[in-house]
């Protein structure tokens, strides 16, 4: 039903009703559904969560998807991240690059 000509119409004629259209499909690798909607999207989204999505499952079918796929506009999310600040505002220390490390450090290594 999606890879109908019937998706790509309805699609045209919400564009032409609404500034942004959000399509919502299953994680990718359960089933086709977003690798068949991808032609009809201007950005694409990945949501993994934090301890709860298997990075390696979530990155081969990322990998998998963006080498035959344009992917200029292809972003990941984290979601459900926990700050380690316990209070009030957290800020950039001087060394950004320090802070970067150690942010995907603990991200891969958990």
């Amino acid at each position: 039903m999606i890879a109908s000509d019937n998706t790509s119409q309805l699609i045209e004629s919400l564009r032409q009703t609404y500034d942004y259209i959000i399509l919502d499909t299953p994680p990718v690798g359960l089933v086709t559904d977003s690798q068949l909607i991808v032609k009809h999207v201007d950005i694409q989204l990945y949501i993994a969560r934090q301890n709860f999505t298997d990075k390696n499952k979530f990155s081969e079918a990322i990998n998998a998807i963006l080498e035959t796929q344009p992917y200029e506009n292809a972003y990941v999310v984290l979601n459900d991240v926990i700050s380690e600040v316990s209070e009030g505002h957290g800020y950039y220390s001087d060394d950004l690059e320090e802070q970067k490390k150690r942010f995907w450090s603990r991200l891969y290594h958990q």
